[in-house]
């Protein structure tokens, strides 16, 4: 894994001409996101939010895009930042593709190389297991058969 994809990355996007950064994905963010998307057991909240940004629900991606936005002081409350955007086609315009970077971002991807890694190193976990298996098996039948074989010969 790349240094480069350790380091989370800001998105960012326009409006009414001035650029405006979200904040990268933190555990603080996490937190909230479970605390206000969660619903009673049934799924967590980053399913939930996710279902609710299927479905383009504008205030729940506007909820989040606040919560990321680096510099409020332009909107001091959730409304005036909703307000800006003078509609709801033009805040998922313009929102959806800057938070799917800021979630897509702070799971960075394998590479090819990693990948192949991993599931060789799983192979050798299988193959060991099946050697300690293929042992013990091993072991106990001849347990089993001297056990039998002492019954046998009594």
């Amino acid at each position: 894994m790349a240094l480069e994809n350790l380091i989370p990355r800001r998105a960012s996007f326009e409006l009414s001409g001035k650029a405006y950064e979200l904040k990268p994905l933190t555990l603080s963010v996490q937190i909230w996101i479970l605390n206000n998307f969660s619903d009673e057991g049934k799924n967590n909240g980053f399913q939930n939010l996710e279902d609710r940004m299927m479905n383009l629900d504008v205030k729940a991606i506007a909820e989040v895009a606040y919560k990321l936005l680096d510099d409020k002081k332009d909107f001091p409350t959730l409304e005036s930042f909703i307000d800006a955007f003078k509609g709801e086609n033009t805040l998922l315009r313009i929102l959806l593709p800057a938070i799917n970077k800021t979630f897509v971002e702070a799971t960075p991807e394998e590479s090819e190389e990693e990948l192949e890694l991993k599931k060789s190193e799983w192979l050798s976990v299988k193959k060991a297991l099946r050697i300690l298996i293929g042992s013990v098996f091993l072991t106990l039948s001849a347990i089993g058969i001297s056990t039998l074989w002492k019954h046998f010969l009594s």
